[in-house]
């Protein structure tokens, strides 16, 4: 068979490659992300910027936080020094009436029972006071 002039030059047996390979072009693309993570913190401090003075307010200082401590006899302790129940109670109302309210960390002897942990827990819950924390030693492996 003769081929003519308008004759696509593929024989009639092979098809023309109808899919574009874009793996080349994701390659290029992430090669470009790259660049541009890389730099893109360099050009903000290579801006030089004199920014203005002014007379603000310090920021206020991280809220302290108070560690509650039920020992194995019994005993309570407001940040390591003993405390009756009642006085107990007064502080925790106060501590609730602070802004920012700090967060309590709850510790208590691993031979304390369960009820007298509870009951702690829920005078504080009581109070008003919500970000309270158990503290636990990490177990070993």
């Amino acid at each position: 068979m003769e081929k003519s002039m308008f004759q696509h030059p593929y024989d009639q047996d092979q098809e023309a490659l109808s899919e574009i390979n874009i793996t080349p072009m994701v390659d290029v693309m992430l090669v470009l992300c790259l660049i541009f993570l890389v730099t893109a913190p360099l050009v903000q401090q290579a801006i030089p910027l004199d920014l203005p003075r002014a007379a603000a307010q310090p920021l206020p200082a991280k809220a302290e936080t108070v560690s509650l401590a039920l020992t194995a006899t019994g005993g309570i302790l407001w940040n390591g020094t003993p405390v009756s129940p009642t006085a107990l109670a007064d502080r925790l109302a106060d501590l609730a009436g602070r802004s920012p309210v700090p967060p309590v960390l709850l510790r208590a002897d691993a031979k304390t029972p369960y009820d007298r942990v509870a009951g702690l827990l829920a005078k504080v819950q009581k109070s008003g006071l919500s970000q309270v924390a158990l503290v636990t030693q990490p177990s070993e492996p």
